[in-house]
């Protein structure tokens, strides 16, 4: 099986939740006028508003304007921007080429393929995360002190 670029990761886990949120008939309607971030905009076409009034009355969209709030709104299934960041987890590339090369503290983690998610906290530079297995890592932020 070959492994996914993380753009066709995250292209895929964009459909996912496209399609869990609104059906894949539905999804299969509007894909072309997805964007590469997940988001529609509701001024591509009439249908498409019709659309975005239906769904937007069962609660499952985030309402997003990027452009002018007089022109036009870009919407996406609620959770979309958690997909775009991986919530904070940068996921490897199959060639290990986005790998940090810093001596920093990160949180490791492993994919497993029965979807569970295993981590860890080590120091790392370059391949040596890859060799550990990781599938995925994010730095380790320092924690703040409480103020009182």
């Amino acid at each position: 099986m070959e492994k996914l670029s993380n753009e066709q990761a995250k292209q895929e886990a964009i459909k996912s939740l496209w399609i869990e949120k609104i059906g894949e008939k539905e999804y299969n309607r509007i894909a072309p006028l997805i964007n590469q971030y997940g988001y529609c905009t509701d001024s591509e076409i009439d249908e498409i508003s019709l659309f975005k009034i239906d769904v937007l009355n069962q609660h499952v969209f985030d309402i997003v304007d990027y452009h002018n709030y007089e022109t036009s709104n870009d919407f996406a299934p609620k959770g979309m921007n958690d997909v775009n960041l991986n919530n904070g987890w940068t996921r490897i590339e199959p060639d290990g080429s986005n790998l940090p090369t810093d001596d920093r503290r990160y949180k490791t983690g492993t994919l497993c393929l029965d979807g569970t998610f295993m981590t860890w906290e080590q120091v790392f530079k370059g391949n040596a995360v890859r060799l550990s297995g990781s599938t995925h890592y994010k730095p380790i932020e320092k924690e703040l002190l409480p103020i009182y």
